[in-house]
């Protein structure tokens, strides 16, 4: 499998601005591969924090090796919440099409930081919805 192009879309459609908004668009990326940090926006309600929790680093998820053999895409939307510090926390699986892709997006959330979002100059804790899409490319 070597030089299998396998990318990893990650569509951060964390919060929608109104009812009705367009998700954020997705993030191209390898495997297991760094985050450019300036491609994860988050957005939110304004009522919920004044300055919005920013992504500072973290990867992608791997890519599960039976489904990579068998050439298969799939996806897993996860939700977690961005603590006080930064860090990510209690994390959930709204919806995947095979249980590894949803495992794999959550042990990869684990190691993401973030700038925690702020309210009236305090740092809060936020809810996040990530959709995880993979496909192998060619």
């Amino acid at each position: 499998m070597r030089g299998l192009a396998i990318p990893l879309i990650i569509a951060l459609a964390t919060a929608l601005r109104a009812q009705g908004a367009d998700p954020l668009p997705p993030v191209h990326t390898r495997p297991n591969a760094p985050i450019p940090a300036q491609k994860m926006p988050v957005v939110g309600p304004p009522s919920e924090f004044d300055v919005a929790p920013k992504f500072i680093s973290g990867a992608a998820p791997i890519y599960p090796i039976t489904r990579l053999r068998l050439r298969q895409s799939g996806f897993a939307v996860t939700r977690f919440t961005v603590d006080e510090t930064g860090h990510t926390r209690d994390f959930h699986v709204i919806k995947t099409n095979y249980p590894y892709f949803a495992s794999h997006a959550i042990i990869a959330i684990q190691k993401w930081r973030f700038q925690p979002a702020t309210k009236k100059g305090r740092p809060v804790s936020y809810r996040i919805q990530t959709p995880f899409y993979y496909r192998v490319g060619r």
